[in-house]
């Protein structure tokens, strides 16, 4: 499973109340709430989990949560583009 998936997966957990690891889930979610702690994530994360959502609930709880998360002053919607990932896998291909 790719972090990708898993984030995705993490996120239809929030937002499916008859998932297994709804409660943790959601408890996590409170967590970040209360603590509020600058959390980023990537345009690509945000269309798999919008695309997850969708498909195991409906398209308006996919809208729903995408509205929610671009509208989040905790979580920070970063568009890459094709610099940024040329800069990114400059930084991987560096040695130690």
């Amino acid at each position: 499973m790719t972090n990708a998936q898993r984030a995705g997966r993490i996120r239809q957990s929030v937002e499916d109340a008859s998932d297994r690891h709804h409660r943790e889930a959601r408890a996590i979610q409170r967590w970040y709430l209360s603590h509020r702690p600058r959390l980023f994530t990537t345009h690509h994360i945000l269309d798999e989990s919008v695309t997850l959502i969708e498909v195991r609930l409906r398209r308006a709880r996919a809208v729903r949560f995408a509205r929610l998360l671009l509208a989040s002053r905790v979580v920070h919607v970063i568009r890459t583009d094709e610099a940024m990932e040329e800069a990114a896998l400059k930084c991987v291909r560096a040695p130690g």
